[in-house]
């Protein structure tokens, strides 16, 4: 019931209930598929889908649907597969023919009809597999009858008879100790297969129970099966939450398997390293953090600019795509900073942490210098086309030289937040700060990190300015630095930035932070 509509709609007496359906559009079918099917195929869009009159960009392709419609007079559920062209349903022989395989959660090295290893088995010689099936199931015939005849569960059943079982079944001694058999599941060959686990032996360990091997190593083979089953006939691949059970090369390496298929492959995944296996233009982001569904696909391109633009997209980009909201900053100290702060926060006042809103820092550059600035507007486009919420910190370190960057990045994102003028992360976590209180931090990075300051020498009113030159030592200190503040001791400016970052987007695009 609950794959249909709801809440139900009001339906006069008499009148059917809407009908609930879910579209596909196959494109790029095999030879002999498109010649089975050729009186349905129709030209359609490549990109959405939809039937299209453009036969430039038009491929042939066919789209099905699966219709499923509630009877309250009966309170059940009608349910088929039709053509979208021609509303006829789709026979069997069509859906076996366009039938994909699914890589879920289910063991891999199944015999079992439904298994995908099954399926493989059987494309190499079907008439074999069945006969070893059937041999099987009589040997574990055999094996069972052996059991029962042992002397020990014949000693066993007859102890049972003689307190008792003869008298409330109505028979003899002999008949009950000889009626008594054991079988596999429920005796059938399917149920036997069922029962039956794979073992590997792969080490010094021996054979094991696959799932004592892991999840990586059954999470590989279930990919590896599927990939050689569909091989056969050309199937759809669909994997559902890829790479969960897999290590981060082992995500790699499958994705860059799955890529080189002949095969389509309808894969989903929250794992960043199973996007630099497939082109930019073949990811897709569904979002509703907009209030309605929505699908985001970046378009091919032949723009030169834009093509380049898109190589941040897996290095950058990918850790967030499965994050609702977009943070950008300059470069790898202000990630640090922020995110240390925001860490602070949750550890010192239990305050909600950035994660929590679908929210993920990221830096425009991974190497710091001036480069991260010039690839704002770059990276905000390419997370506006993915249906990110976009917002973006901007340092104001070079009073008036920013102005046309910011504007730029007003008209793409949602939130630009600029900090005071004159301000740099560095300053953000230290100005608004008490004098013993910088001092006291700065004294422990002197010391720990070996900085070579003399701190006597340093008056109270410049050490602001001693402590923004001392993160920048070492590589950078943000990250050290900010869990050495006192408790519930936080920097007013950065401190900002990050309410600003949490709260409901403004009316307007841009906020300026004020000095403290």
């Amino acid at each position: 019931m609950w794959d249909i509509q709801h809440p139900l709609a009001e339906v006069s007496e008499g009148d059917e209930y809407p009908l609930t359906w879910v579209e596909v559009a196959l494109i790029d079918l095999d030879d002999d598929i498109q010649q089975e099917l050729d009186d349905k195929l129709e030209l359609l869009d490549p990109v959405d889908g939809a039937v299209s009159s453009d036969p430039l960009t038009a491929e042939l392709g066919a789209r099905i649907r699966y219709c499923v419609q509630y009877r309250p007079a009966d309170d059940s559920l009608e349910h088929w597969v039709e053509y979208v062209r021609t509303g006829v349903r789709v026979p069997r022989v069509h859906r076996e023919m366009l039938q994909a395989i699914i890589i879920d959660r289910a063991d891999p090295l199944q015999l079992r009809v439904e298994g995908a290893f099954r399926a493989l088995a059987a494309s190499q010689d079907a008439d074999r597999l069945i006969d070893a099936i059937g041999s099987f199931g009589e040997d574990i015939g055999e094996a069972t009858d052996t059991l029962a005849q042992g002397e020990a569960v014949r000693s066993a059943l007859e102890a049972m008879s003689k307190n008792g079982a003869t008298f409330a079944l109505g028979v003899d001694q002999k008949r009950f100790v000889e009626g008594v058999g054991f079988v596999a599941e429920d005796g059938s060959i399917s149920g036997l297969l069922r029962a039956i686990r794979p073992t590997l032996d792969i080490d010094d360990a021996g054979a094991l129970p696959l799932t004592s091997h892991g999840s990586t190593t059954p999470a590989v083979l279930a990919i590896v099966e599927a990939l050689a089953a569909s091989r056969m006939d050309h199937r759809i691949v669909i994997i559902d939450d890829f790479g969960d059970s897999l290590d981060s090369a082992s995500t790699d390496f499958m994705a860059r398997l799955l890529s080189r298929s002949r095969n389509q492959i309808w894969l989903s995944s929250r794992r960043a390293e199973a996007l630099g296996a497939f082109e930019p233009e073949h990811l897709i982001r569904l979002t509703r953090h907009s209030g309605a569904l929505a699908v985001h696909q970046l378009a091919p391109t032949n723009d030169r600019r834009e093509r380049v633009s898109r190589r941040y997209l897996p290095p950058i980009l990918s850790g967030a795509m499965s994050s609702r909201t977009l943070i950008l900053v300059e470069g790898p100290h202000d990630l640090e900073g922020y995110a240390a702060l925001d860490r602070k926060r949750l550890a010192d006042d239990s305050k909600v942490p950035l994660s929590a809103r679908g929210a993920q820092i990221v830096a425009a550059s991974t190497t710091g210098g001036d480069g991260g600035k010039s690839r704002l507007p770059i990276l905000a486009r390419l997370g506006v086309s993915l249906g990110f919420e976009v917002r973006v910190v901007v340092d104001s370190d070079k009073p008036g030289e920013d102005e046309d960057l910011i504007n730029e990045l007003v008209d793409v994102c949602d939130l630009v937040i600029v900090l005071p003028m004159r301000t740099a992360v560095e300053r953000a976590l230290v100005r608004g700060l008490p004098a013993e209180t910088l001092r006291s931090v700065l004294d422990q990075l002197n010391e720990e990190h070996d900085l070579g300051l003399d701190l006597e020498s340093v008056d109270d009113g410049d050490l602001e300015k001693v402590l923004v030159k001392a993160l920048k030592q070492k590589g950078g200190l943000h990250r050290l630095y900010v869990p050495l503040l006192p408790k519930g001791e936080h920097p007013p400016i950065a401190l900002d930035v990050l309410n600003a970052l949490k709260a409901p987007l403004p009316t307007t695009t841009r906020i300026d932070i004020s000095e403290p």
